[in-house]
């Protein structure tokens, strides 16, 4: 399953106006039961500097943390975050299911 962070929702990261805010830089990650690892990734891409804004997908391998994840990227720094859970395949596949 999966599902869409709160900014997805916007228009393709447009500005009113139909101005371009720059270029969207994504994150793919895969995760694994690593819960107290979960702030300190998204701290760390919040961090990142661009211009247009960050999109972060997130495989989560162990079907657990999503509520966790959820609130660590609720920053006004991304622009739209994907969650996707999965139950424990293999690391390659997670990479292509986010891809």
């Amino acid at each position: 399953s999966s599902s869409l962070g709160r900014r997805a929702s916007e228009g393709a990261g447009l500005e009113s106006g139909g101005n371009p805010m720059g270029p969207l830089v994504s994150f793919l990650i895969q995760y694994f039961k690593r819960p107290t690892l979960v702030a300190g990734i998204s701290k760390r891409l919040e961090s990142v500097k661009v211009k247009g804004g960050i999109e972060v997908l997130v495989n989560i391998d162990s079907m657990s943390e999503h509520s966790e994840w959820t609130k660590a990227l609720q920053s006004d720094r991304f622009r739209r975050y994907y969650l996707v859970t999965s139950g424990n395949v293999h690391e390659i596949r997670g990479y292509n299911r986010l891809a």
